[in-house]
């Protein structure tokens, strides 16, 4: 439970000046390989006229002005059937308010704390990250502003999404990124899927470290992502993560 605030900022809803994101130009000239804001215009999905494209990018900012302020953590689950067929699983969780994490870091212009924020102290960082205690689940937060073409002509701003990832699993032989956007060459193993969770709209991620027996499947539902990964040793495993935690006031 949080104590509510007023915070002036930047007079944009945040500590400071957000970076502008082109999404049509990852560096090389080539548009990003997957990108969405938080509230769901996408490489794939445009709304449909001007005024659905209003309301798209002011739902992005509510839901981008609720992951800053107010994000806690998030659980994971990982469920592991070795070569011999011997089965392990294992939980995360990040829980900044409650003390449950390994490491934290919020970090502003100069400046930066290890210890964990509560939202009205938020107000002199512009990212921050954290990691369990056993270095498996983590997430870095920095929000940024998304463009489709140059970021100084505003008529290409779509709005709002996260530059890193708002959680990230290790597995025993997988990873499972849940993000904004990927604007890297992937593996052709590899998986990346438009998800929702809690409501925001990400991309999810799934990366295996061993050769595949058949094609990962991704699959989210109401507040969990799972990535199942189904190796040729043979081997399998299944990362769920679920459960984005929130201060409430």
């Amino acid at each position: 439970m949080a104590t509510p605030f007023t915070a002036l900022g930047a007079g944009n809803g945040f500590p400071a000046c957000l970076t502008k994101v082109n999404v049509a130009d990852r560096g090389d000239g080539n548009p990003y390989d997957y990108w969405t804001t938080l509230s769901g215009w996408s490489k794939v999905s445009t709304p449909a006229d001007d005024a659905a494209k209003a309301t798209s990018i002011s739902e992005s900012l509510t839901l981008a002005m609720k992951i800053f302020w107010n994000y806690n953590g998030c659980s994971a689950l990982d469920e592991y059937i070795d070569s011999v067929g011997s089965s392990s699983s294992y939980t995360s969780t990040i829980d900044m308010d409650g003390g449950e994490y390994g490491t934290v870091l919020f970090q502003g212009n100069g400046f930066s704390s290890g210890e964990n924020k509560a939202p009205n102290e938020r107000v002199c960082y512009n990212s921050f990250r954290a990691e369990d205690v056993d270095e498996v689940l983590f997430f870095n937060i920095k929000i940024i502003r998304m463009y489709d073409g140059i970021t100084t002509d505003e008529s290409n701003f779509v709005g709002y999404g996260i530059s890193n990832d708002i959680a990230v699993l290790s597995g025993s032989n997988s990873e499972l990124y849940i993000r904004s956007a990927l604007d890297e060459g992937f593996a052709e193993d590899e998986v990346v899927e438009y998800i929702t969770i809690d409501g925001f709209d990400f991309i999810a991620w799934a990366v295996p470290f061993n050769t595949l027996d058949s094609p990962i499947s991704i699959t989210s539902s109401g507040s969990s992502v799972t990535a199942s990964f189904d190796y040729t040793d043979p081997q399998e495993e299944t990362m769920t993560i679920s459960d984005l935690d929130f201060y409430t006031y």
